[in-house]
């Protein structure tokens, strides 16, 4: 062959990828899969957080290639997004465990607290001490409310949270009581 003729089918077969790259269509059903695949592992975001946000992270990398009409760079990080989300899934089921665990100690832990904390207040006399004690008991009988809703909910990072704060209101109970 001539080079002529080398040149000619080169330039051919250049012509024709550019064609077919100009004509391949946009992903749509991988984003939407890979989007519908981010919205089912929503609780991934509390109990598997560096999962969630590496299959979130990819999402995006796809998105900007869909921008810039990269459409097989675009459908394989929805495709890899789809994988991201799925391993996050599994992680969200163990960490949701492991949060049941945490929950359900510091649940123990803050019932002892708050079992110390409520008799020093019951031995408190005078209007004040009667003030606190009621204040206690409202707090009390809000929380409990509040943690028994949480854990028939399985709610176990929510639950963590509110035990969070409720050890920092006893401890300002305390230290209301050792003012007395």
């Amino acid at each position: 062959m001539s080079k002529r003729t080398i040149l000619s089918l080169m330039s051919l077969t250049v012509c024709i990828g550019l064609i077919a790259s100009s004509c391949a269509s946009p992903p749509t059903e991988a984003r939407s899969a890979a989007e519908q695949a981010i919205e089912d592992i929503g609780d991934a975001e509390k109990y598997a957080k560096d999962e969630y946000q590496v299959a979130v992270d990819e999402f995006n990398k796809a998105e900007s290639h869909m921008a810039a009409e990269e459409f097989g760079e675009a459908r394989a990080g929805y495709e890899k997004t789809i994988q991201l989300a799925s391993d996050a899934g599994k992680e969200t089921g163990i960490g949701r465990e492991l949060t049941k665990v945490d929950a359900e100690t510091k649940l123990g832990e803050f019932q002892a607290n708050w079992a110390d904390i409520s008799s020093q207040i019951e031995k408190g006399r005078g209007r004040a001490a009667k003030a606190l004690a009621a204040d206690a008991a409202a707090f009390g009988d809000s929380l409990m409310v509040t943690l028994n809703d949480l854990k028939s909910n399985e709610q176990w990072y929510e639950m963590v949270m509110a035990l969070e704060d409720a050890s920092t209101t006893a401890d300002g109970f305390r230290e209301r009581v050792g003012k007395k």
